[in-house]
C-alpha cells in the first residue's frame, strides 16, 4: 500500500518467507522531486497477530 500526503510517501508491504512474516515499514520525505529523508521499520509479524492488517487469514464474515 502507498499513501503520500503533502512531503511525504509511506509504503506498508508485508513479506512471506519460510513460514515468517515480516511487516515492512518505508516512510519517505520529497523535496524538490528528490528524497531528502528516509525512515523504515522492520518488524516480524506474530503468528497470532491481533492486527487486523496483518492476519494471516481473513476471519469469515458473520451470516446476518
Amino acid at each position: 500500500m502507498w499513501l503520500a500526503a503533502g512531503d511525504f510517501v509511506l509504503a506498508i508491504s508485508r513479506h512471506d518467507a519460510e513460514g515468517v512474516s515480516t511487516a515492512y515499514w518505508d516512510l519517505w520525505r520529497v523535496d524538490d522531486g528528490a528524497i531528502a529523508e528516509h525512515w523504515d521499520v522492520i518488524t516480524q509479524i506474530p503468528a497470532e497477530s491481533a492486527d487486523a492488517w496483518f492476519a494471516r487469514e481473513a476471519s469469515p464474515a458473520s451470516a446476518p
